[in-house]
């Protein structure tokens, strides 16, 4: 009796590729995931619509981490390409000052 159960499972493993508890592993999770949804990111949850600078995560004036906000990117790249910006010739430091001054701050 032991050989015809030993040669069907080896048979639906050469068949399908999967054994039997993969499939039922997979289909498991499957259903669970229909059930439950995936919760969105806490940075789908973060970023807004509009353009304003937060009050928690901010180094100077949040800038930076307001447009970082906005656009879905991470703060400190925005800061690391603001001091790279910063070493070209050009008005960085007033276009900031003005950014300071236009963005309004989060009500949060």
């Amino acid at each position: 009796m032991a050989l015809p159960e030993l040669t069907r499972s080896w048979n639906l493993r050469v068949d399908s590729g999967r054994s039997l508890s993969d499939r039922a592993c997979r289909t498991r999770r499957l259903v669970q995931e229909r059930r439950d949804p995936p919760r969105p990111t806490k940075e789908c949850e973060v970023s807004t619509t509009t353009l304003t600078r937060p009050q928690q995560g901010k180094v100077i004036a949040g800038v930076c981490a307001g447009l970082a906000q906005r656009f879905g990117w991470n703060a400190n790249v925005v800061r690391l390409l603001f001091l790279l910006s910063c070493l070209l010739p050009g008005p960085q430091f007033v276009i900031y000052l003005v950014l300071w001054f236009l963005i309004p701050k989060a009500p949060y």
